[in-house]
């Protein structure tokens, strides 16, 4: 303050994210509805095209497929992928442990009945929109 006295205070700060899904739930007028679900539809990042990896991340390959591509299949198909994997004898020797756990989970999973699943997740935002600070995740409130 000017007089040189300090104070602190500890309030919660409703994000504007937050704000606007509340409003929109709350609101009965559609004219207020229509304007608060402008903020709110879905949006892929133009960096990664949707996927919520860095370039870096989609630019390894194993197999021919990126670590999106292999997460949009299936158990079923993930294990047939892995089980089917050509690699020349070096890598392979590098990778065998690692192939050998992935192909036991995969085989827990398909036999407790989960072979329907993929294996990609939801990710609050992608690597380029936290750096930009753009990349408000942005969910439609109408699904």
């Amino acid at each position: 303050s000017r007089s040189g006295n300090r104070f602190s205070r500890n309030d919660y700060i409703e994000g504007v994210k937050t704000l606007i899904e509340r409003r929109f739930v709350e609101t009965t007028s559609t004219m207020s509805r229509e304007w608060y679900a402008s903020f709110m539809a879905e949006s892929p990042c133009p960096k990664c095209g949707g996927k919520r990896l860095n370039e870096m991340a989609l630019s390894v390959r194993v197999g021919g497929k990126n670590i999106y591509e292999w997460t949009t299949m299936s158990v079923i198909q993930a294990l047939d992928f892995m089980k089917n994997l050509q690699l020349d004898p070096m890598r392979a020797e590098i990778a065998r442990l690692v192939i050998k756990e992935i192909v036991s989970r995969l085989t827990f999973l398909k036999d407790v009945g989960l072979e329907y699943l993929t294996l990609d997740r939801l990710a609050g935002r992608c690597p380029a929109a936290r750096r930009s600070g753009s990349g408000w995740r942005r969910r439609s409130a109408r699904s």
